[in-house]
């Protein structure tokens, strides 16, 4: 049975340019949910840098210490 309170979120995206393992990303959003784009890269294991809700935690703090990056959490 489906779930009707489950709605479509529909994102396309093409890798830019690879750098080991991140890469720079287009991302075209055909549907505009809240956190849609954060949401889908964290489910694909691709997680946004800097992302404080649903980044990588461990490597946002390397981005912090290593790149002088600013991710908006200090957890």
């Amino acid at each position: 049975e489906v779930n009707k309170k489950i709605k479509q979120a529909v994102t396309q995206y093409q890798v830019l340019h690879a750098f080991g393992k991140y890469s720079l990303l287009r991302a075209r959003l055909k549907t505009g949910r809240k956190h849609q784009i954060r949401l889908q890269m964290k489910t694909l294991e691709k997680p946004i840098l800097g992302d404080a809700k649903y980044g990588d935690r461990d490597l946002n703090k390397k981005a912090r210490q290593q790149w002088q990056i600013s991710t908006g959490s200090r957890a």
